[in-house]
């Protein structure tokens, strides 16, 4: 394992407003990367505050376009932030991340690649193509993420990304469906005899939820087979990808309002979050 860095760090200079995006926009992230040790910890907020400005691309703008231009820019920054000081607080981490060699651009460009998708109003065809989703999104993240922390596994980011990406869309899935977007694949909806049309239009709750909870169980076997790795992971290296474990209480979450689609339910308390932490032995 590669040990982490000492001395000054370079990662800490506009911090606290990065710190503020992550906590605002990513809650658990931030939860998880306040459980760290330094450096970690500033390293990990670097990378979720650029991983939070390009997820929402989409969601800020209605104009594909506007989102587009915005996912460029980002693209230029990486290109030119190991050689210059962007003036941006976000871009300032992605620099001290670059120039310390603790990421490499391809790291980083490879999530902008992947976010291209959620410009397009492209068909999620199949579960399998779910999966492929959430690698280059969720994925992604925690596979740089586990790079930060000196214990780089492939195998690991897989099975937590897809954990993770599917938990994460299941509860963004009444935001989504109010803009017209649709995460959940062609052939669930198939399997319940539901038009995705009616989902734009909050219809058929029942069956959307049938296909929220077949999606929640794929979320729960991604976890089983991702905890004996977790569990073989240095300790220091944990905070990278601990926050996955919270899944089981939003599919709680889900199941506590039966047939309730559309419903938007309410951020869980951190209290209980960090319970599960030391309950669980997350951290």
């Amino acid at each position: 394992m590669r040990p982490l860095r000492r001395g000054p760090n370079p990662v800490t200079q506009f911090s606290e407003t990065r710190l503020e995006s992550v906590r605002t926009n990513d809650p658990d992230r931030y939860l998880a990367a306040l459980m760290a040790p330094l450096p970690l910890r500033d390293y990990l907020i670097s990378l979720y505050a650029f991983a939070n400005e390009i997820a929402r691309v989409r969601d800020v703008t209605t104009d594909p376009m506007v989102a587009a231009v915005r996912l460029q820019w980002w693209r230029d920054l990486v290109t030119t932030a190991a050689a210059s000081d962007p003036q941006d607080p976000v871009g300032e981490g992605v620099a001290a991340l670059l120039k310390g060699n603790l990421l490499a651009p391809t790291d980083l460009m490879t999530m902008i690649d992947a976010r291209e998708r959620d410009l397009e109003d492209h068909v999620i065809s199949t579960w399998d193509e779910l999966d492929h989703y959430c690698d280059g999104t969720a994925g992604l993240v925690i596979r740089a993420a586990l790079k930060l922390g000196g214990a780089p596994n492939d195998e690991l980011a897989t099975m937590a990304g897809r954990c993770w990406g599917i938990t994460g869309l299941v509860r963004a899935f009444p935001f989504h469906a109010g803009q017209g977007r649709v995460y959940m694949p062609a052939e669930a909806f198939d399997d319940v005899g539901l038009d995705p049309h009616a989902v734009f239009q909050g219809q058929e709750s029942q069956k959307a939820f049938a296909i929220l909870f077949a999606a929640s169980a794929r979320a729960v076997d991604y976890w089983q087979d991702m905890k004996p790795l977790m569990a073989r992971l240095p300790k220091a290296a944990r905070a990278a990808v601990s926050y996955v474990g919270f899944y089981d209480l939003y599919a709680r979450q889900l199941r506590s309002r039966p047939g309730e689609a559309y419903l938007i339910h309410p951020e869980i308390p951190a209290f209980r979050k960090q319970f599960k932490f030391i309950m669980g032995g997350l951290g």
